[in-house]
């Protein structure tokens, strides 16, 4: 059976699995933003207007700090949101988006996790993952559907168990793997290309070559560095941030 560990760089990603996102749109607000954070012990996500500003002397990046680049005039945080999910590396399962970035108070967030996978302040509002998933986006009332609720009810109810790691059907399997993929710019090791050609074409949906986050995709094979990689399965690894199992023992790990 494969078994890999954390080095020291991932095991201080998945102790601090909370990403903190703020939208900066000026120059100031950015680097007032950088220096009331700087102690915060969260990864930072800013939202920037144009990578020009983050390339200004005097000021202190962290090496875990994310970046992405778009012009934001009225703030959608439902937009924001699914833009994090999408985008941002899937070891963060917890998230809380800043609505201002004045008086930043962070000393509570810990706390309002441990008590709920979803909250709202006046400050920030933050949930994981998992409940995006499961409940959908931070929006405002939505839109009448003609859809069967029963039907709803078992299309979540089985990608939950897909996401806690119960064994599941293989178009459950494919469906919580549309959920979970990470967006971003994918690598293929010459092994992946045994996988069945679903899973192939689902995964190469996901594939953004702007993207500044690299994966590399693996079938039943572990590189010697498991850091960003998707590796599908049949044997099972020790250290993982998700894994989607399927009745017939494949898996998929997200490292």
């Amino acid at each position: 059976m494969a078994s890999k560990h954390l080095n020291q760089g991932v095991l201080y990603k998945k102790i601090m699995d909370t990403l903190a996102i703020f939208v900066c749109t000026t120059s100031l607000e950015f680097f007032q933003t950088l220096d009331d954070t700087a102690r915060m012990p969260f990864h930072r996500y800013f939202i920037l207007p144009d990578d020009s500003i983050k390339k200004a002397t005097g000021i202190t990046i962290k090496p875990t700090d994310s970046f992405m680049y778009m012009q934001i005039k009225d703030i959608d945080y439902a937009m924001i949101q699914r833009l994090v999910i999408a985008y941002s590396n899937p070891v963060y399962e917890k998230i809380v988006i800043f609505k201002s970035n004045a008086n930043i108070n962070f000393f509570n967030i810990t706390s309002l996790f441990q008590e709920s996978n979803n909250f709202d302040t006046e400050e920030y509002f933050g949930f994981t993952r998992r409940s995006f998933v499961l409940d959908g986006s931070k929006s405002s009332p939505k839109e009448e559907a003609k859809t069967d609720p029963l039907n709803d009810y078992d299309f979540m109810d089985n990608i939950g168990l897909a996401l806690d790691g119960e064994p599941v059907s293989s178009q459950v399997f494919l469906n919580a793997l549309e959920e979970i993929l990470p967006l971003c710019k994918l690598d293929f090791h010459q092994s992946s290309s045994k996988l069945e050609k679903e899973i192939i074409a689902l995964v190469s949906s996901k594939n953004h070559q702007s993207s500044n986050t690299v994966y590399k995709v693996y079938y039943n094979q572990i590189p010697a560095d498991t850091r960003n990689s998707i590796i599908f399965s049949q044997d099972e690894l020790d250290v993982y941030s998700y894994v989607i199992r399927r009745t017939d023992g494949l898996k998929c790990f997200i490292i």
